[in-house]
C-alpha cells in the first residue's frame, strides 16, 4: 500500500495551513488514505523521518526533505501559484515535474494574452532575485554583464520590491532568476528567459548566460498549458481535482477503504501532536 503524507512546520501563515488543509480535503474526497505529520515527529534536517511513498509540503521544507530522501519518496511541493496569483491559485508539482501533453482549457481559462516575440524595441535584461541563492545571482550579474552589448542595461528587481512587476517587465530583452515564479510570467508573455537548470522553467529556458545576447526562443504553448494543470484554485484542490492528475496510484487506493481514525482533519492532528509533546513535558 502506498504511504502518503502531509507535512507541514509549525507556521502561522495563514496560506500555507490554508493550503495544506485543502489538500488533505481533497485526498479525502477522492478516498484516498493519508497522514499528518507534524515537526515533533518528522526531523528530515537530523536524518530522522519515517518511510514513506509520497510526501506533500509546503516552500522551503522541500529542500531538507529531498535531500533526506533522495528520490526514495516522491516529494510533491506545495507553494503559490504560477500565473494569475489574483486569483488566489497554489502549484502543486510532483517530483519537480510537470503533467505531460496537457490540453489547454485550463490555461485558457487564466485569461493570458501571449505574445509570440519580446518585440523589435526590447531593452534591458531583468534579473528577479529572490532571498536565496545569493552567490548564484552575484556570478548571474556578473556573467550578464561581461557577455552583454554594451548598451544593454541590466536592471536588478529585488524580490521584496514594491513596483509593478509588470512595470519592469515591460520591454525587456529577457528576465533571469534562479526559479522564481516571476519566470512563468515573462514566459506567458513571449519574453525569454534565463534560470537555473533545476528551475521547471529549463524546459523552454536558456540556462547558459553567456548567451544572453542570444537567448532560447522556442514555442511554450505546450508547456504553459501543462503548467496549468500544476495549479489548482483552494476550492479544485477541497473537491481533490489534482490527484487524478498528480497520483496515478489513487485509483487503485481509492479501492482501499481507511482504517477507523486515519484521515485526521489537520486541527484535529495538531491537538494530537500538541497533547503529546504536553505529556511529555509533564
Amino acid at each position: 500500500m502506498t504511504k502518503i503524507v502531509i507535512f507541514e512546520k509549525w507556521a502561522v501563515e495563514r496560506t500555507k495551513w490554508s493550503s495544506l488543509i485543502a489538500i488533505g480535503d481533497g485526498l479525502k474526497a477522492k478516498e484516498v488514505k493519508f497522514d499528518y505529520y507534524l515537526p515533533n515527529c518528522f526531523h528530515p534536517e537530523r536524518g530522522e523521518a519515517p518511510e514513506v511513498d509520497i510526501i506533500f509540503t509546503w516552500g522551503f521544507n522541500y529542500f531538507n526533505i529531498q535531500e533526506y530522501y533522495k528520490g526514495k519518496a516522491k516529494v510533491v511541493l506545495v507553494d503559490r501559484g504560477f500565473l494569475r496569483r489574483d486569483l488566489d491559485y497554489r502549484y502543486i508539482v510532483r517530483s519537480n515535474r510537470l503533467p505531460l501533453n496537457c490540453s489547454p482549457d485550463r490555461y485558457e481559462r487564466l485569461g493570458i494574452v501571449q505574445a509570440k516575440s519580446p518585440g523589435p524595441k526590447s531593452s534591458h535584461v531583468l534579473i528577479c532575485t529572490q532571498n536565496h541563492h545569493a552567490e548564484w545571482y552575484q556570478n548571474a550579474d556578473a556573467v550578464i554583464r561581461a557577455n552583454a552589448k554594451s548598451d544593454r542595461k541590466v536592471k536588478i528587481r529585488k524580490y521584496d520590491s514594491e513596483i509593478p512587476f509588470e512595470k519592469d517587465l515591460k520591454g525587456a530583452h529577457a528576465l533571469v532568476s534562479y526559479n522564481s515564479t516571476c519566470l512563468y510570467q515573462a514566459i506567458s508573455q513571449g519574453i525569454p528567459v534565463f534560470c537555473d537548470p533545476s528551475c521547471l522553467a529549463s524546459e523552454v529556458a536558456e540556462t547558459d548566460l553567456t548567451k544572453i545576447e542570444t537567448p532560447r526562443i522556442v514555442d511554450s504553448t505546450q508547456f504553459l498549458n501543462n503548467l496549468a494543470y500544476s495549479q489548482w484554485t483552494l476550492d479544485e484542490m477541497r473537491r481533490g481535482d489534482f490527484v487524478d492528475v498528480l497520483l496515478p496510484e489513487a485509483k487503485i487506493m481509492a479501492a482501499a477503504k481507511a482504517k477507523p481514525g486515519s484521515g485526521n482533519t489537520l486541527t484535529q492532528a495538531i491537538n494530537e501532536q500538541i497533547a503529546s509533546v504536553t505529556t511529555v513535558k509533564a
